[in-house]
């Protein structure tokens, strides 16, 4: 491996006519922020230019077969926002020094350099398809008058709004350090040394000399892909660069243009869109390292963690076919990764009877609440199965089941007892091996084989884990951590569990509803805390309102019939309850309550109302434990 370091300025890395810089079209879109602008603006101002000019990093640049063209592999947000900022300070002077060509032309030979200025480019130029960011850039960087600049100017792409917001922050940047006022003595002392006249002259010279003393270590390579490494070698160090950037950089550099189309490029882009699409609309988002990671692991390469995620894809590309092909499927899996996240997702091709008897999606919406990224390889590694009309080993009813399984042992072990995703990390990863290796995919001799090893074996898992869960232990964290005021998505998923029957009609809402209404908990609190100050008070408040969100005080109604009984009283509510259409499909034990009312109540009476509640939470989590969420296999009646 060739590698030229050097230390360099940007005063004499942009004026220097003979090079050309280019940002290639895999690099990511320009996207710096005013925060990203801002921090680079304060440290050129705190830096002391000359000698001891401010410190912005490294730029890895490779030659495209030649000295005369460079690709920027790392530093083109840098490179671009410098650029604009010069293109800033220039036309900050042209506005106070229209006819001084000389003075304009300092700048303007740092961004469109050639041999005395009879052919100049663009010193930093970009091969990105986003035409809206090349044609603002470049009205920036051209030095034209100001109407014709904002005439062009347009917003349509998020890279082509933030060169429009980064170079007018730059401009009003600009003229608030040359306008800052100085004193008699650094006017005097700067005046001799910088042969300026006024304190504005003044000004701008020394920033000017900051800007172009920047520093930093310029690593020049022969080959792209070196320069890839010691990228990935320098982010391993500290640089903060997300992994899928590196893959993008790696694949996208062994592909090239085919007949003037980047169909490589777009497919990327396709990635991107389905990510943004997903994370637009959807409360459970996508993390692009995520994506790559555990693809990875549901075929099998799973490296040994996250973070070598860029080096595994190293090792599997070593040719432009290999990028083709791992770029085409990765294009494809995104759909079916989405579907994690967004199980209502329909995939492209997905034929119109696959999702019949389904009930793999609402176990997926369910494994979303719980949060847990640990299971994601091995779904996509079953999705990705499924979802295949020719692998007829895998079908909805292995599915459905597989899923189920997978979401009662987690509300259990994880939501309720608090189990840590890390514990199912290393059995997920290798399940998801498993599932791929039966596949035709796989390119095994086996061709499409059942997966109900993979069933037994999580069951084992879940099993082991279960055994330090007892009934016990289960009831008084279901007690304790079921709080509809803090989880309400959590508490409705669990009692739309518990009241199965209680469906409502195709566009109906089910809604959770308070049997003593949430209103009554000032009322209730103030009864039960008299006499009460300090912490006692404070204890109490908490049991009111704790008791108020806890299950045994909640049910699930349809929007409509929940609607304008809300802050009734007890026995009026259950009166109303027993009217409904639906009422046999309502929890029995709340009859319990038809003849209790808050009404004149004292504190006696509310604690027994108290005690009912109470009682009904423990019956609750009982039938969740031993029912609902239970992971045995039920016993198999006869006719």
């Amino acid at each position: 491996m060739k590698i030229e370091t050097k230390s360099n300025t940007i005063g004499t890395f942009l004026a220097n006519s003979a090079e050309k810089l280019i940002i290639p079209r895999y690099q990511r879109p320009y996207s710096w922020n005013i925060e990203n602008l801002k921090e680079l603006i304060d440290d050129i101002k705190k830096s002391d230019g000359g000698d001891n000019g401010h410190f912005i990093g490294t730029v890895i640049r490779c030659s495209r077969g030649n000295n005369s063209y460079w690709e920027i592999v790392d530093g083109q947000q840098r490179l671009t926002s410098i650029s604009i900022l010069i293109a800033a300070m220039r036309d900050v002077y042209i506005e106070e020094n229209p006819d001084n060509i000389h003075g304009k032309s300092v700048f303007q030979m740092h961004i469109t350099p050639g041999e005395f200025n009879k052919d100049p480019f663009y010193k930093i130029s970009h091969e990105t398809g986003d035409e809206c960011f090349v044609k603002n850039y470049k009205l920036i960087i051209d030095d034209r008058n100001s109407e014709e600049r904002d005439a062009g100017l347009t917003e349509t792409t998020e890279a082509g709004r933030k060169v429009i917001e980064a170079y007018n922050f730059f401009k009003d940047e600009v003229v608030k350090i040359i306008s800052e006022e100085m004193s008699e003595d650094d006017i005097n002392k700067y005046r001799s040394q910088l042969l300026a006249g006024s304190p504005r002259e003044i000004q701008r010279t020394i920033l000017w000399d900051k800007i172009i003393k920047l520093k930093f270590v310029d690593i020049n390579m022969e080959n792209i892909l070196e320069a890839y490494k010691v990228f990935n070698i320098l982010n391993s160090r500290g640089m903060k660069l997300k992994q899928s950037e590196l893959i993008k950089s790696y694949l996208l550099g062994h592909l090239h243009h085919e007949k003037g189309v980047d169909i490589h490029r777009e497919n990327w882009e396709k990635i991107n869109d389905a990510i943004a699409e997903n994370n637009k609309d959807n409360a459970t988002k996508i993390l692009e390292d995520n994506f790559f990671y555990h693809y990875l692991v549901s075929t099998g390469n799973a490296p040994k963690s996250k973070k070598y995620t860029f080096a595994e894809y190293e090792r599997m590309v070593k040719t432009s076919d290999d990028a083709r092909k791992i770029l085409g499927k990765l294009k494809d899996e995104i759909e079916l990764y989405r579907v994690i996240f967004d199980p209502d997702h329909k995939v492209p091709g997905e034929t119109h009877y696959k999702r019949d008897h389904a009930t793999w999606n609402e176990s997926l919406k369910a494994l979303n609440k719980f949060e847990l990224s640990q299971p994601h390889p091995l779904i996509l590694a079953i999705l990705r199965r499924y979802f295949d009309d020719n692998d007829r080993a895998v079908g909805t009813t292995a599915v459905n089941r597989i899923f189920t399984l997978m979401e009662n042992s987690h509300f259990m072990l994880t939501a309720i007892h608090g189990e840590s995703g890390n514990k199912f990390t290393n059995t997920y990863n290798t399940q998801a091996k498993k599932v791929f290796n039966l596949s035709r995919e796989s390119g095994k001799s086996e061709g499409n084989k059942k997966i109900d090893e993979v069933y037994d074996e999580l069951k084992k898992k879940y099993s082991v884990l279960m055994k330090n869960l007892t009934q016990e232990i289960f009831v008084n964290e279901f007690i304790d951590k079921m709080d509809y005021s803090k989880e309400p998505g959590k508490m409705k998923y669990f009692l739309q569990k518990y009241q199965p029957e209680t469906l409502g009609k195709s566009g109906d809402k089910l809604t959770v509803e308070h049997i003593i209404a949430q209103e009554k908990i000032d009322k209730i609190a103030e009864i039960l805390c008299e006499n009460l100050s300090g912490e006692d008070k404070a204890k109490e408040r908490e049991r009111v309102r704790k008791t108020v969100h806890s299950p045994g005080n909640l049910i699930i109604l349809r929007y409509k019939d929940n609607h304008g009984v809300e802050t009734e009283d007890i026995n009026k509510k259950i009166e109303f309850y027993g009217t409904l259409s639906y009422a046999s499909t309502l929890p029995a034990e709340i009859s319990e309550f038809k003849d209790l009312s808050l009404e004149g109540a004292d504190k006696i009476i509310i604690n027994k109302i108290f005690q009912k509640i109470n009682e009904r939470s423990k019956k609750m989590a009982e039938t969740a434990y031993a029912e609902i969420f239970s992971i045995e296999d039920k016993p198999i009646k006869n006719p």
